[in-house]
């Protein structure tokens, strides 16, 4: 009879916990985080013009929620290339994004988000230096609380780029592609 009775006391208190870990708030409204991600991007092209390599990042975000709306700004720059034909020597990107997260006030959310930004890709022995493009799509994910200041996150990016200038000269959009990219991260609140 004392077994069985430890026995539920112990169910009470895991019950209690899960109940408490799981509805306690996630972000404070107005909170600031900061963001580190590592991330792996694939890219494709209309017009092959330059032949793009898969690449590693590693990306900086600033992002705050009010009332389940939530705005970012994302900065991210290269660790490494595989396959790099065209010697890419770094790419360099930020773009921002408004979004809208569902299940607020859990340890659990799922943000979607649309995102615009500009790509700036730097070359080294190759007939192009520089190319600049614009980069607009959406992203989503699913980030988790451990606390109300630290969260894990994981987002997958899908955006349409458009190649706006090759060195010096303005291209006017003639290059289409898309680019998926899949990355995980931690946020910690300011």
């Amino acid at each position: 009879m004392k077994n069985t009775i430890a026995n539920v006391c112990k169910f009470r208190r895991i019950i209690f916990f899960v109940a408490v870990f799981y509805c306690s708030p996630g972000l404070i409204d107005g909170q600031i985080h900061l963001g580190i991600a590592y991330g792996v991007s694939e890219i494709e092209v209309d017009e092959v013009m330059v032949d793009f390599p898969e690449y590693e990042s590693l990306s900086v975000s600033l992002y705050t929620q009010i009332d389940n709306w939530s705005l970012s700004v994302n900065f991210e720059s290269t660790l490494s290339f595989t396959n790099n034909h065209n010697k890419i020597k770094d790419l360099n990107n930020v773009y921002f994004g408004i979004g809208y997260s569902l299940f607020s006030g859990y340890r659990l959310q799922i943000p979607i988000m649309a995102t615009y930004g500009m790509s700036t890709y730097r070359f080294q022995d190759f007939e192009i230096d520089k190319a600049f493009l614009y980069r607009y799509g959406v992203s989503g994910g699913i980030r988790f609380y451990l606390s109300q200041s630290i969260a894990i996150n994981a987002t997958y990016y899908h955006h349409q780029l458009r190649l706006q200038q090759v060195n010096d000269k303005r291209i006017d959009g003639k290059f289409r592609g898309h680019l998926a990219k899949k990355q995980i991260g931690i946020s910690i609140g300011l």
